[in-house]
């Protein structure tokens, strides 16, 4: 689709935003808002799927979500990217993400305009526009739009949110968080650690911040603010209150067949879906919950269990959120938008898991898993539900997370604005997330500002007023990862990707979206000319889109390849007290050859941690315990544990430890030992391979900590020298490449 302006607003909307609208050129240097300009709160959650709040056929208890509902409108043809960096890259931008250089997670650059992990400067985001024309910008949660070689303790902030538009800015960059650990937080751009405390919480935290920003800024100023509010749920981990896990007890006993067909009766019985709808077929990869021993659905049942609990905390917090609009005198002119990323995630695999970063250690089995049941869900595990849940997750739709088929690319949207929303009936266009942009300037009631890249978006802002406006978007291309979709005049065509082969062996599916919405009956067989057509309508807008050239490398494939290209620093000398180096700062440990050498100060040792890498869900740490030196390596509940015969002399001077690795990624041998004398090994051992979700410190080990073995911080009581780490940053072989790809093979 071709770059676009904004559409004029339904004459019916407010008549000081059509006017300001139309008057208003894109050139114009207006740094003061309309008379009466509405404030904008846009509320991004983070792989909620598309039926996991009532008001869109869930039963987990969203009273406050669904509340919004009768002050605003549902829409039930919301379309995303099918992941969360280039979803927020699009919403931001107006723009389609290739466009806006986010064709893929924020974790890896190719160096093409497309896929850049970056997000472009040649758009102004939604903050820089408001800003520009007189609101208060206010971010605050995950940002995920940076090139993961800026979010470091060093890095160039160029992309962070207070230089993109923000005033205010309380949050952090990566694809997840811990919910009661949090480890890497930034107030605007100073990097900030979060007190521990029994009683905290990540949602609960964002939102008092949320709130608190619209307190202060309602006491100091009389300007309309924009804030974009964007949870880390309920992304994985899955954590949740021991409370919040209880109310859900019993509640999914039942398994995600029965869940999923209730489901779609009551998307039926709302009119978020056609009275003739069907569910797509059952995912093969599904466990049959019949077949399950009882033992295994008691398993399977806690993990929505603790989805379910996520979620109604996140509502809880919405309530608060409106709370505060009321108490504020807010709410009535306020666009408020609520909308999800990307389609439930199916990361955990058929089985689920207590720890989702254990599949490089060898996975959790289901006895292991069932161990820790009662567990499941709190500070000390990082859970990721099963399939089944991710597929009913999505209900009516096909796939999920990472595909462009609907279950991937379908989400909710709520828009609540009292003064611009006046029936309250399901909309039923066709809209895209880069289509948010230009309906809030529009609805606003100010132009866009000039900028290289042109908005792709397309207003909607007609739909406040007119539920039954016509659908402004035509057309839309999708790809991730190779895999591909294209919507056109009611046709759809997707593909899955058939990773190893070339591009032309992929399978185009066609669906006639005016009467099969969600995907169940596939008519390319019947209708070859239309795939034809459509496919070649796909190529001309990926080449226009910067979608080209495709990387046709897996996920994993691109998310690991931080660690297989190599490159980089290969020393490091640390010299302690120093901040913790965030987790793309810090050195790559595991699956390399490395050592890490601590030299002592005199005076005696101590017990505490000398040196920490990661947590306990993944992560090693070096420390010493009651006299003794110990190297811990942790994937919970998987642990391999190297400890001193005898306790350290009081005058030890140098501790190492070494690993050398035999045949990448896995199989390796490590030594512990002082002042050059060995003191413990393991010879050929299967080591841990992966990307920790904490960095790395020096003298202790804060927010989540790598052993269950000690508890805080374990700050290290004696007196640190310096510690110097040498990495091993030579690029895997093709064999290494081939061992790592088997074996993330055999984690689906």
């Amino acid at each position: 689709m071709s770059a676009v302006g904004l559409s004029s607003l339904s004459a019916s909307l407010p008549a000081r935003a059509s006017s300001e609208a139309g008057t208003k050129s894109a050139g114009a240097a207006d740094t003061s808002a309309p008379d009466d300009a509405p404030n904008v709160i846009i509320v991004l959650l983070d792989d909620l799927g598309y039926v996991d709040l009532d008001c869109y056929g869930g039963e987990i208890g969203t009273p406050n979500i669904d509340a919004l509902v009768a002050q605003g409108a549902l829409y039930t043809s919301f379309h995303t990217t099918a992941v969360c960096s280039p979803t927020r890259a699009s919403l931001l931008t107006g723009l389609n993400p290739h466009s806006a250089g986010m064709g893929w997670l924020a974790d890896a650059d190719t160096g093409t305009p497309g896929y850049r992990g970056d997000l472009t400067r040649q758009a102004p985001t939604i903050a820089e526009h408001l800003k520009a024309r007189g609101w208060s910008t206010y971010h605050v949660g995950k940002w995920h739009v940076n090139t993961v070689k800026n979010d470091t303790n060093l890095g160039d902030p160029v992309n962070w949110p207070l230089q993109r538009g923000f005033e205010r800015a309380y949050w952090f960059h990566g694809h997840s968080s811990d919910y009661f650990r949090p480890a890497e937080f930034r107030e605007g751009n100073t990097t900030i650690e979060i007190e521990p405390s029994d009683d905290y919480y990540i949602t609960d935290d964002l939102t008092d911040r949320a709130i608190a920003d619209l307190r202060r800024h309602k006491a100091m100023s009389d300007k309309p603010l924009f804030m974009y509010l964007a949870h880390a749920a309920p992304h994985t981990p899955l954590q949740a209150r021991a409370d919040d896990i209880a109310r859900q007890k019993g509640r999914y006993d039942q398994g995600w067949d029965v869940i999923r067909q209730q489901r779609l009766e009551r998307q039926k019985a709302s009119g978020v879906a056609p009275q003739d709808a069907r569910l797509p077929a059952r995912d093969p990869n599904v466990l049959d919950w019949d077949s399950l021993s009882d033992d295994d659905r008691r398993l399977h049942a806690r993990y929505q269990e603790v989805y379910a609990a996520v979620v109604q905390r996140i509502d809880w917090n919405m309530g608060r959120l409106m709370q505060a609009l009321d108490d504020l005198g807010m709410a009535d002119n306020t666009i408020l938008m609520v909308l999800s990323d990307n389609g439930g995630s199916p990361d955990a695999g058929p089985n689920g898991t207590p720890n989702l970063l254990a599949g490089s250690a060898g996975g959790v089995t289901a006895e292991k898993a069932l161990a820790m049941i009662d567990e499941i869900g709190n500070a000390d595990t990082c859970p990721g539900y099963s399939l089944g849940w991710a597929m009913a997750s999505c209900t009516p739709f096909r796939m999920y997370k990472h595909h462009t088929f609907g279950g991937g690319v379908s989400d909710p949207l709520i828009v609540r604005w009292p003064r611009g929303i006046k029936t309250h009936q399901p909309r039923r266009q066709y809209i895209h997330v880069c289509d948010v942009l230009p309906t809030v300037l529009e609805a606003a009631g100010v132009a866009p500002l000039p900028a290289e890249k042109p908005i792709e978006g397309l207003s909607f802002a007609s739909s406040f007023a007119d539920a039954s406006a016509q659908a402004v978007r035509r057309e839309q291309h999708y790809e991730m990862t190779g895999k591909r979709a294209y919507h056109a005049d009611g046709w759809e065509i997707a593909s899955t990707r058939n990773y190893g082969q070339p591009l032309e062996t992929d399978r185009w599916e066609l669906f006639d979206a005016r009467s099969d919405y969600n995907q169940t009956t596939d008519l390319s067989s019947q209708y070859p000319e239309k795939v034809a057509d459509l496919e070649a309508r796909w190529w001309q807008a990926a080449r226009r889109g910067d979608v080209l050239p495709l990387d046709l490398r897996t996920q994993a494939e691109r998310y690991f390849a931080s660690i297989t290209e190599g490159g980089g620093q290969s020393q490091w000398r640390i010299v302690p007290p120093m901040e913790r180096l965030l987790v793309h700062a810090a050195p790559q440990l595991f699956g390399r050859s490395h050592t890490i050498e601590v030299a002592l100060a005199e005076g005696g040792v101590a017990d505490g941690v000398l040196v920490a890498y990661g947590n306990m869900f993944l992560g090693c740490a070096l420390y010493v315990k009651d006299g003794r030196l110990i190297y811990e390596a942790h994937a919970r509940p998987n642990r391999y544990v190297i400890e001193a015969s005898t306790p350290l002399a009081p005058d030890a001077r140098i501790v190492r430890f070494e690993c050398k690795m035999i045949q990448r990624p896995f199989l390796g041998s490590a030594t512990l030992s002082v002042d050059g004398a060995k003191v413990g090994e393991i010879v050929q051992r299967r080591l841990f391979f992966g990307r920790p979700y904490q960095g790395l410190e020096v003298g202790r080990n804060g927010a989540t900590p790598v052993s269950l073995n000690y508890t805080g911080a374990f700050p290290y009581q004696g007196r640190i020298d310096h510690v110097a780490i040498t990495l091993d940053t030579s690029v895997y072989t093709d064999e290494e490449q081939a061992a790592l790809a088997a074996m993330l093979a055999s984690r689906r």
